[in-house]
């Protein structure tokens, strides 16, 4: 991947709009800044498609990689 990617993940009560220049992003922060809402709203997308309540916008696709033994997860666009 080269250049800045703009992904926007939104639902009717919360907007996450943020730009990426790496292969893979580890999300990382304190506790209650949205970590998990995160992910979670760009896995309900996934496994729900146009049944979501989610929207995710962004020019390259989306997967989320997450696992319990390091406690981060991480976006990649592919």
């Amino acid at each position: 991947m080269r250049g800045t990617h703009r992904i926007i993940v939104q639902n009717k009560r919360i907007r996450y709009d943020f730009e990426i220049n790496r292969n893979i992003t580890v999300i990382r922060g304190d506790s209650a800044t949205g970590k998990t809402a995160l992910v979670d709203m760009i896995r309900e997308h996934f496994e729900n498609g146009d049944d979501s309540a989610v929207e995710l916008n962004c020019d390259k696709e989306c997967t989320v990689i997450s696992g319990r033994t390091c406690g981060n997860v991480i976006l990649q666009p592919c």
